[in-house]
């Protein structure tokens, strides 16, 4: 998470509404505001009750900012009163800043009960109370006119002993029940008709929407990951989630009823999925929700067995002190629309690297030092397998010595004949240069029937021909011509003076 002080400036120690309220740490950065950690104190009493405050700039009235902000004030306010939606107190404006006070839930988000403390990794009876009462608080939601469009385990916190769930961040609910907002929440959770669609004539439900999210939600609180990274026919585990029922199973050490609920929420076609009603009863008749152990010990899928080993509730990851109050992680996501947690973990890198997407089936995982611990007292494991044997050493080809006092000159090419090639005979190289060959006797006969081309070398560039230029009627005179050549001309050119000026004399008579 960025420093908050790169965007918002630090109002810790700040009080507002005259005194009542007084800003202590902040617990939390988003796009649009900073929640604290603050402290209300009751009029006439030493008593104080500790709150978060989400703090974000008074923006102008009329632009886009400040119809979102009144937007998610209105209805926040609707639904605030339902038993598990995170109860919004009062909205202060004031110096050019907007405070929502909320109630303060230490036990932080569920990502972080999920991701880190593991508290929900094959405890059913705290994973099904928990399921349950997130849909009943999304079902009193849209029973009000209200729909989330963002739901997912960072928009979900809990108590401090881990038996209730409340619903936070209403930035980006609609009173709509159909929408042409598309691409609106998170992507891992978005239903495929709002993704990547800008067909104003096909708008996506949003009661729909709200029951895909939560089916990704209860594959991630029962196996730590999420099944694919967008629910698109270019994701291919998404494509082998349509192709194949069983699917989940090969990579989820789920049960097979599971895998049926999980299939009618997450149905391709949107008239087909379950209501939220349904939703809750096949929960709450599920026997189930993972394999047993020998189960898992039989599957002949290594993601069956990976997730198995790797979302295991003994092996907690390390947690901050919660005695120190600071749940920064936790109400991250409480900050907005579009929140820092959504484009980086904890880690510093992206949203996707945080999120765990089950591909164990194509390539082998690492096996995390947690896992390789248990792994060692483990004494059902096999013995470590032998060294492999060393290759043979392969025969290496001999290197070439090449002298270099005779370069070897490479093949010389193949001479092409053409139809053409007797009325235009290719020119040799030199040939006409005295000294560079010998020229052939009157009598000696071709080799073949085509003309006389020896190979041309690539070092010897060839001889550019040219011709004079035309002087009068005579014929063009050939370029380094021998000296019988000029004898022949020579005479040709006599004869030819003659032959005109005795032609005068006779037109003259």
């Amino acid at each position: 998470m960025p420093s908050l002080d790169t965007k918002f400036t630090d109002l810790s120690g700040q009080s507002f509404d005259n005194g009542r309220y007084q800003l202590m740490n902040p617990i939390g950065s988003g796009a649009f505001g900073v929640v604290y950690r603050a402290r209300e104190r009751i009029p006439d009493s030493n008593n104080s009750i500790i709150r978060a405050v989400k703090v974000s700039p008074r923006y102008k009235k009329g632009s886009f900012q400040r119809l979102n902000q009144d937007r998610e004030t209105v209805l926040h306010r609707k639904v605030s009163h339902i038993p598990n939606v995170v109860t919004l107190h009062c909205v202060v404006h004031e110096n050019g800043y907007q405070y929502m006070v909320l109630d303060y839930h230490g036990g932080g988000d569920l990502r972080r009960i999920i991701d880190k403390k593991r508290s929900l990794a094959r405890n059913e009876p705290v994973l099904r109370e928990l399921f349950l009462q997130i849909i009943d608080g999304v079902e009193a939601c849209h029973s009000r006119g209200v729909y989330h469009r963002d739901l997912k385990p960072e928009n979900i916190l809990v108590n401090d002993d881990l038996t209730e769930v409340y619903i936070a961040d209403f930035g980006l609910a609609t009173v709509s029940k159909r929408s042409t907002t598309f691409n609106v929440g998170t992507k891992f959770f978005e239903c495929p008709e709002c993704i990547e669609c800008d067909d104003m004539d096909y708008p996506y439900d949003t009661r729909r929407n709200d029951t895909w999210a939560l089916g990704i939600t209860l594959i991630h609180m029962t196996t730590g990951r999420l099944p694919w990274g967008t629910a698109t026919i270019e994701d291919r585990h998404f494509v082998k989630f349509l192709d194949n029922p069983n699917h989940l199973r090969t990579i989820f050490p789920i049960s097979p009823g599971l895998n049926e609920i999980l299939h009618r929420a997450l149905t391709i076609i949107p008239d087909e999925a379950c209501s939220l009603s349904e939703f809750r009863k096949l929960i709450r008749n599920l026997d189930r929700f993972w394999l047993t152990e020998k189960e898992v010990e039989r599957s002949r899928y290594l993601a069956v067995k990976e997730t198995w080993r790797t979302y295991d509730p003994m092996q907690p990851v390390d947690t901050p002190s919660e005695d120190s109050g600071d749940s920064s992680e936790s109400w991250a996501s409480a900050c907005g629309d579009i929140l820092e947690s959504d484009t980086s973990s904890e880690s510093g890198g992206t949203l996707e690297n945080s999120y765990r997407i089950s591909d164990s089936e194509d390539r082998p995982r690492s096996v995390p030092k947690r896992a390789s611990a248990v792994l060692k007292v483990d004494k059902r494991t096999p013995p470590p397998l032998p060294p492999r044997p060393k290759p043979k050493p392969q025969p290496q080809p001999q290197p070439v010595l090449e002298r270099l006092d005779e370069p070897s000159q490479p093949e010389p090419p193949a001479v092409m004949q053409s139809a053409s090639s007797d009325e235009f005979p290719i020119r040799t190289p030199g040939s006409h240069l005295a000294g560079d060959a010998t020229p052939e006797s009157p009598g000696s006969e071709p080799d073949s029937n085509g003309p006389d081309t020896p190979p041309i070398h690539p070092h010897d560039p060839p001889t550019i021909v040219t011709s004079q230029p035309l002087s009068g009627d005579l014929p063009p005179q050939p370029v380094d011509g021998t000296e019988d050549d000029k004898v022949v001309f020579g005479y040709a050119r006599k004869m030819s003076l003659v032959f005109w000026a005795l032609m005068y004399g006779q037109l003259e008579a």
